[in-house]
């Protein structure tokens, strides 16, 4: 569930990267809470979607056009990066580049459990959905 609060009264509202899953209903509702600290009551639900995009078929958080070969072992450590949980490896698109990123000396950081990029024109798509069958978020 997405809890999110602001001090300035929102019309809408952007959701981070990575936040949804693409391909699935999701419904939500709102509450104003005025300056005395009085919340109004909770508006009906609404519902929208999440365009499938069929970008990472495998689910291996790295878009399937971009996969680097089994044999990868950008780190050099011995250990073919697709078996390793603390690196993903992948191919810049129209490029023979290929790009790490290990999580192995942040202490501070648990997993990477995928990488994203940004697909110009990205939109969300209006979907209906029955709030039984959704998510919350």
């Amino acid at each position: 569930m997405l809890d999110i609060q602001s001090a300035a009264a929102l019309t809408s509202l952007t959701v981070p990267k990575l936040v949804l899953d693409e391909g699935e209903a999701y419904f939500w509702r709102a509450q104003f809470i005025d300056s005395q600290g009085t919340p109004s009551d909770w508006s009906e639900y609404e519902y929208f979607g999440t365009q499938k995009t069929n970008a990472d078929l495998n689910a291996n958080g790295i878009p399937d056009s971009q996969e680097v070969a089994s044999t990868t072992d950008l780190d050099n450590d011995g250990m073919m990066d697709y078996l390793q949980t603390n690196i993903k490896s992948l191919k810049m698109e129209g490029t023979s580049v290929q790009i790490g990123v290990s999580i192995k000396a942040s202490p501070n950081v648990l997993a990477s459990s995928r990488l994203n990029r940004k697909i110009p024109g990205n939109r969300i798509r209006m979907l209906p959905a029955n709030p039984r069958k959704c998510r919350s978020g």
